[in-house]
């Protein structure tokens, strides 16, 4: 059974340790049990981890525990328009010819280190499988979850969900990042994992393209267009309901005492 993610796993990466907030599984009545399964929450282009820290209290999954993580590249509050710092996961910040706007492909070597760092403790201290493993990503983080499972298309990890998003140019975007977990066989042809991608019914990144690409590049992929303009998340329960349908067909439950998984540590 794995182990609830806690800052001491993460001891030796100090500067990952300090990007991360855990939320742990609601705790079940009568007796608590350790997580079965943990998603990792990546925010948007200039924004920081903590709205995703509340929203991970407010899902309430039974049996996951949930860590928000902090792009690794900071972007002055200047530029974000407000009187914060914002954060990226891309190696730089470069302008979208077409829209005008922050360009979400903007390589991701940069972010391989701490997502890496990140799978690597779950996978081994705290003793998590990959089919356990899921993602949810915003905009760019969207695009860096589905970079991350790509690395590995052979592995079936838990799933994705990524909103308002398109995908990397290259199959490879995150290809570093498979030198920080060992455990994992790279695998090869589509990505198993699966994927829900959500838009806007209009002035969406997810267009036609996007999503013939990301078809092309996964196996199994499902595509919700919100009732609505705009790549936002989730407002109406509605539109959260499809987040929980997702979960609820790939969020397992705790193995029965006395039984052993058999299978599936890749």
């Amino acid at each position: 059974m794995p182990t609830l993610p806690t800052p001491s796993h993460f001891a030796s990466h100090p500067s990952l340790a300090s990007s991360l907030l855990i939320t742990p599984p609601p705790e079940p009545t009568p007796t608590p049990t350790p997580p079965r399964s943990v998603l990792i929450l990546l925010h948007g282009l200039g924004d920081t981890n903590a709205p995703f820290h509340n929203l991970a209290s407010q899902l309430s999954l039974p049996h996951a525990a949930c860590i928000s993580l902090r792009a690794p590249s900071p972007i002055p509050a200047l530029m974000t328009g407000t009187d914060q710092t914002g954060f990226h996961w891309g190696d730089d910040l470069s302008l979208d010819s077409r829209t005008g706007a922050l360009d979400f492909d903007a390589g991701f070597s940069t972010a391989a280190r701490p997502l890496g760092d990140l799978l690597g403790v779950l996978l081994g201290e705290c003793g998590f499988v990959a089919r356990d493993v899921h993602f949810l990503g915003y905009g760019q983080g969207g695009m860096a979850a589905l970079a991350v499972v790509e690395a590995w298309p052979g592995v079936e990890f838990g799933g994705v969900i990524a909103i308002g998003t398109g995908i990397a140019g290259s199959k490879s975007a995150m290809g570093e990042v498979r030198g920080y977990v060992s455990s994992l066989t790279i695998g090869e042809g589509k990505a198993r994992t699966p994927v829900l991608v959500c838009g806007g019914s209009s002035g969406t990144v997810v267009t036609a393209g996007v999503l013939r690409e990301v078809k092309e590049r996964f196996g199994a992929v499902e595509y919700v267009m919100w009732e609505r303009g705009g790549d936002g998340m989730p407002r109406s329960r509605g539109e959260m309901m499809v987040l929980m349908r997702f979960w609820g067909g790939r969020i397992r439950g705790p193995v029965p005492e006395g039984m052993e998984e058999v299978g599936g540590a890749a």
